[in-house]
């Protein structure tokens, strides 16, 4: 009895969890300079301790970029950026602005990149096509 109320309650979580294939679109690329960094934080905690659940690599071969993953619906923020330099990080100014060119989402190029609320976006079946352009601060 036991293993049978297991069972359904493992198959009810799937069915809860729906995957999405989001589609990405990076432009304003530096060609030919570094890698381009995508990272996928779905709480407040992971953005905060800048624990991923997702993210992607890609050379900077051309100046836009498309691209999709797979991910389940929820709030997640998206933060991309070029490692111009290679060192495998997102520089950052005193204000810990980056000095790469970046992009997150919900994000209009002012302010502070900390508040997980204000830079979430929802992920769903019919939200799922998102393009962003690299800002150089």
């Amino acid at each position: 009895m036991n293993k049978f109320v297991l069972i359904f309650f493992s198959l009810s979580l799937m069915l809860m969890s729906k995957e999405v294939i989001i589609n990405l679109e990076i432009k304003n690329i530096i060609q030919n300079s570094g890698e381009l960094y995508i990272f996928f934080y779905n709480s407040k905690e992971n953005f905060e301790k800048k624990y991923s659940i997702a993210s992607l690599n890609f050379p900077s071969k051309n100046n836009s970029l498309k691209t999709y993953i797979s991910l389940e619906e929820g709030e997640y923020v998206i933060y991309i950026y070029q490692d111009i330099n290679d060192n495998h990080q997102v520089d950052t100014n005193i204000l810990n602005i980056p000095r790469e060119p970046y992009a997150v989402s919900n994000h209009n190029g002012n302010g502070f990149l900390k508040d997980f609320n204000k830079l979430k976006l929802y992920i769903t079946e019919e939200n799922r096509d998102f393009s962003f352009k690299l800002n150089k601060f």
